[in-house]
């Protein structure tokens, strides 16, 4: 969320900010305390507001971070400082991952074409250039929803059309299930919130919405236990026992699954796990009207009822 200060100058909200650097939230409160940087302001109601060039800064950091440096290094350091020790002369990262041939990345379709041929080619440089540099110009959200999301429709739709084989369809969702990983384990593994438990039930072998989904909690500053597809559910009830802190069980649930299936299973797991957990369902192949359970139709629903749940 954005607003106008009272010199007409731009500011962003703490969940804003934290959305498009993928730093948690509670992160930046933490360095805000230890390192005096971010330093926002202040609303009328009390609330943080960010300057629009916080957002640079702390791109650098989180990218030093993700080198191997540690906090007490690079959070307090200027800009120019973070360019040097990144050896990046592009404050907005732009051009490091600009592709070998024109495109434009404001164009969602565009840019899934080009995946989508990077597949076929098995072309993995291209496709990591690429998503990289989408991520960092259109913010995860962004990214996520429209971006991987159509890109993950139209993969399905090629290989339905006999245009990507099994083996390109494959060597994409290996690549995507990659990135999203190395983005979201560095975030989850800095944060101290609330720990979430992330899983597909038995006979789902789909994890890419689960991976998408754990990006998005630790953008909210959750800390993800992932225990990833086809969890037998004496599994994931264990593990919600046996890790203190657990505050949610999450699981992803695709199309290619039985929905009917999905509901029974649900259903057993909704009435064996600790009643103060809750239990959060998602993906096509998600029933309605479980019971205790919440079902969330979409990553934006997942992104709004975080704050709610954990009470940020």
């Amino acid at each position: 969320m954005s607003s106008q200060d009272e010199d007409n100058e731009t500011t962003l909200s703490i969940g804003a900010v934290s959305q498009a650097t993928g730093i948690p939230s509670e992160t930046l409160r933490t360095w805000e305390r230890r390192y005096g940087f971010p330093s926002p302001e202040r609303t009328f109601g009390g609330h943080r507001a960010y300057k629009l060039e916080t957002i640079e800064r702390l791109r650098l950091i989180n990218l030093a971070l993700e080198q191997g440096h540690r906090p007490g290094q690079v959070v307090g350091e200027p800009v120019e400082t973070l360019e040097k020790m990144l050896e990046v002369t592009d404050p907005t990262l732009v051009e490091e991952f600009e592709p070998k041939r024109p495109m434009r990345i404001e164009n969602p379709s565009e840019q899934v074409n080009i995946w989508l041929e990077a597949a076929q080619n098995y072309d993995a440089d291209l496709l990591e250039r690429t998503l990289t540099r989408a991520w960092y110009m259109m913010g995860p959200m962004t990214f996520l929803d429209i971006y991987i999301a159509r890109f993950l429709t139209e993969i399905g739709e090629h290989w339905e059309r006999g245009d990507l084989t099994v083996a390109q369809e494959h060597f994409a969702s290996e690549r995507l299930r990659d990135f999203l990983s190395s983005h979201w384990r560095p975030i989850s593994d800095r944060s101290q919130g609330p720990r979430v438990l992330c899983a597909t039930l038995p006979g789902e072998q789909h994890a890419l919405g689960l991976h998408m989904a754990a990006l998005v909690m630790a953008l909210s500053g959750c800390r993800i236990i992932f225990l990833g597809a086809n969890t037998p559910i004496e599994d994931i009830l264990s593990t919600s026992k046996e890790i203190d802190g657990i505050k949610m069980v999450l699981l992803s649930l695709s199309k290619a699954s039985n929905k009917l299936l999905n509901e029974q299973m649900v259903e057993q797991l909704r009435q064996k796990l600790d009643p103060s957990l809750s239990l959060v369902i998602g993906g096509d192949g998600a029933p309605f009207g479980v019971e205790g359970v919440t079902t969330l139709e979409d990553l934006r629903g997942l992104e709004k009822f975080i704050p709610r749940v954990f009470d940020y």
